[in-house]
């Protein structure tokens, strides 16, 4: 016997229906609900909504993000942008993501294939690959950001850090009625914590600013100077005294770290694709350096950071914060990547 499908709608067809309109409705919601937001400070990338959070990548000011939900003063977002494929491969034995940059040095997202830079994606990134296109692979990341360091692009606002949070460093007034400024009345000791050791001096008449209050005890914040020689780097994953005779001699024990140098900026050039670090099309500072040695050294920049040189008057000194990518073929220049930069004065 021949069963036939009946052509009438059964009795809970329209409920299912319903449903998945429902469903659907929802969805769209949840699409609206992302926030578009541009990245205000270059800052870091991580997994976990915490400083601790693996790092992922490093994303350039004016990066623009799609941000959803909000945790402890950090922001997820997603981030997306094209790699070179010949820097992508395969991840292994893992079925989330589809392609893992593979360069000692990482690599870098661009905003469209050859474009101008978006980020730097760290060894072993992870993402879900979107499409392909000419030899370049668009690539898409879910991750966290610390909230101060995006503006949303509706309401032109940082999002806010958490209450424990240091206020940032701005010029103080010099006159300000505030419970949050004070000046220091006499010569006091600074503690590292409250009821702690020892740190340093203050001398009275040095203007403070309070972040917060326990007990008899305030927390404070103040500007000075000291001489640069005086510093060293808040973290060990950045490098300083390195020379550029040593990157030149092993550059390979070098690649992808952060070191500080001192230089002095000659003029800004075009890649042309002759230097294999140094991809046709992408800008980047030729200077001397690292001071006081007299060597040259290839920087590539950003599009921003090109205009920002563009505006230096003559053979400046700087202070830059660069990633090491390798020496030149020929010539066995250092080739750097931009992270900071800061006309030095003498």
């Amino acid at each position: 016997m021949v069963m036939r499908q009946s052509t009438h709608v059964k009795t809970g067809q329209p409920a299912r229906i319903l449903t998945v309109v429902l469903v659907l409705a929802l969805l769209a919601a949840s699409a609206h609900a992302q926030e578009r937001y541009e990245v205000n400070r270059r800052e870091n990338f991580r997994r976990e909504p915490a400083p601790t959070g693996r790092l992922l990548a490093s994303l350039d000011v004016g990066t623009q993000v799609l941000g959803s939900q909000t945790r402890d003063g950090w922001v997820q977002i997603t981030v997306e942008g094209w790699v070179w494929e010949r820097s992508l491969r395969a991840p292994d034995d893992d079925d989330e993501f589809d392609v893992e940059v593979i360069p000692p040095a990482g690599e870098n997202l661009r905003e469209t294939p050859n474009g101008p830079t978006l980020g730097r994606l760290g060894r072993g990134f992870l993402a879900q690959e979107v499409e392909r296109a000419d030899g370049w692979v668009r690539v898409s990341r879910t991750g966290w950001i610390y909230g101060p360091s995006l503006t949303s692009l509706t309401s032109g606002a940082s999002v806010a850090a958490p209450s424990s949070e240091e206020v940032p460093a701005d010029a103080f007034p010099s006159r300000q009625v505030s419970l949050d400024f004070a000046v220091v009345d006499r010569a006091a000791n600074v503690l590292r914590e409250a009821d702690g050791d020892t740190s340093g001096t203050i001398q009275g008449g040095t203007p403070v600013r309070i972040i917060s209050r326990s007990g008899q005890w305030v927390k404070i914040q103040t500007e000075g100077w000291v001489r640069e020689e005086d510093l060293r780097p808040p973290t060990e994953d950045m490098l300083v005294g390195v020379t550029g005779a040593e990157v030149r001699a092993t550059p390979s024990a070098f690649a992808g770290q952060v070191l500080q140098w001192r230089v002095h900026y000659l003029s800004t050039k075009t890649g042309t694709g002759v230097r294999s670090l140094i991809p046709e099309g992408t800008p980047y500072m030729l200077a001397r350096g690292p001071l006081p040695e007299a060597g040259f050294i290839y920087v590539l920049l950003n599009a921003r950071q090109a205009e920002e040189l563009r505006r230096v008057n003559g053979i400046a000194e700087l202070v830059i914060l660069a990633r090491i990518l390798g020496v030149s073929q020929y010539l066995n220049n250092p080739v750097v990547e931009l992270i900071e930069m800061q006309v030095r004065n003498p």
